[in-house]
């Protein structure tokens, strides 16, 4: 059913196996449903709702001390962070998940958790770092010798996205059209680039590059094989890590992140913290993470002092 994409059902048909799997004290069955429920309502952007299902799992698996399952639930918590915008978090979860894979060995979750690490580095202003995540990834793929479409689409996509940064305009071109062509034999799987930033990427693309050159380079990479995609994706020059991010040309005070301006701003307009949570899209917890974070690094207890220190640094 969720496959089918009916997730009201699915939602309704997990949470009745729950209460079936509670009744009879059925734990393994209990966290499944957990995990179920979680995705699903992540895939309904029920934040609030996926985090507390995941983090419930999270703790039944540290009780029985599954590694496995601990880390699916950080990299299921970590994908709901990155939803969220709060990529700091989303980094750290995504990281521990993927520490514990590589005690594993767990080459094929390595390689997907890779993809989101390049990601979230990506929308950090990193480019670097997410171009270098998202080889590794391909590289393990191609060391698997099963090819996971859907991860290479994203990697392509994150490594065209990379190029279009470094004015590489011809590959990104033909990278896009590689991506392009998986994605439909995936039967149109969304892009796991967030859509403001993929559109900004193609008007970029399509504002350096004549017509005719953009269609010629997106039709050569629509012929690729995933295999040779592959290829030439990891033949690409890597992005000197030399060459400033957005992120590094945009520093804010007192070393604030772009997530926490954002949240100080909405408290500096008397916004509670629920109002916060609900015009970020963000849980109210993460709402919580980030103001202790914010006085912390303002050095102050509470709203007015920190309103007070957001307009002398002209934030507000």
């Amino acid at each position: 059913v969720t496959l089918q994409g009916d997730h009201p059902t699915a939602r309704a048909l997990i949470a009745e196996a729950t209460a079936i799997a509670t009744e009879r004290g059925a734990k393994r069955l209990i966290s499944y449903a957990l995990l179920s429920h979680g995705m699903a309502a992540h895939a309904q952007h029920d934040h609030a709702l996926a985090v507390a299902q995941l983090e419930e799992f999270l703790a039944i698996s540290r009780e029985r001390g599954d590694k496995y399952e601990i880390a699916s639930a950080l990299i299921h918590l970590g994908s709901v962070a990155l939803d969220e915008r709060d990529y700091a978090r989303a980094q750290t979860l995504h990281e521990e998940g993927l520490t514990l894979f590589q005690e594993m060995r767990a080459e094929f979750e390595i390689a997907d958790v890779l993809v989101y690490l390049g990601m979230v580095a990506r929308l950090q202003g990193d480019y670097a770092r997410a171009e270098a995540s998202f080889k590794e990834s391909l590289t393990r793929m191609r060391a698997l010798g099963t090819l996971q479409w859907k991860g290479i689409a994203d990697c392509l996509e994150g490594l065209a996205d990379a190029c279009t940064f470094q004015r590489q305009f011809e590959h990104a071109a033909r990278l896009f059209g590689a991506a392009e062509a998986l994605r439909e034999t995936l039967a149109g799987s969304p892009t796991l680039l967030p859509h403001a930033a993929y559109a900004q990427t193609l008007a970029a693309l399509r504002a350096q590059l004549d017509a005719s050159t953009l269609a010629a380079e997106w039709s050569v990479g629509r012929m690729l094989t995933p295999e040779q995609a592959l290829e030439y994706a990891l033949s690409l020059p890597d992005t000197p890590t030399s060459i400033p991010t957005p992120q590094q040309s945009a520093a804010y005070p007192a070393g604030l992140t772009a997530r926490e301006v954002e949240v100080l701003q909405l408290l500096a307009q008397g916004l509670t913290y629920a109002q916060i949570a609900e015009r970020l899209v963000i849980t109210r917890r993460t709402v919580n993470g980030h103001v202790t974070s914010i006085y912390g690094k303002l050095g102050v207890n509470g709203r007015v002092a920190a309103t007070r220190l957001a307009a002398e640094y002209h934030l507000v």
